[in-house]
């Protein structure tokens, strides 16, 4: 029996060469390409969960910019009303410096 140059036997008479499954084995091993959808239904649920995917993610996206945009937002002002409140009091370690 002979074998090509990756050690896989070029005898195709025997069932297991024959088998379709054992070709795509062969060419998912040689390639390392998945196989694409086939069919209808496939095809589109494929593309609805890429749709679902990209979304969720837009979503995480907008959210953690809005999260980030409040909190910046609010300890800026929490900071700005203790620093003006204490001014306008007259409290001594915000006044200048004599």
């Amino acid at each position: 029996m002979s074998t090509s140059t990756n050690g896989m036997s070029l005898c195709t008479d025997s069932p297991a060469a024959a088998s379709s499954s054992n070709q795509y084995n062969m060419y998912r091993y040689m390639y390392n390409s998945p196989r694409r959808p086939e069919g209808v239904h496939q095809l589109l649920w494929h593309k609805v969960e890429m749709l679902l995917v990209y979304t969720w993610v837009l979503i995480q996206t907008l959210f953690l910019i809005a999260g980030l945009a409040v909190l910046h937002f609010s300890t800026f002002s929490v900071m700005m009303c203790y620093l003006i409140n204490g001014v306008v009091k007259g409290r001594r370690e915000f006044l200048p410096q004599k």
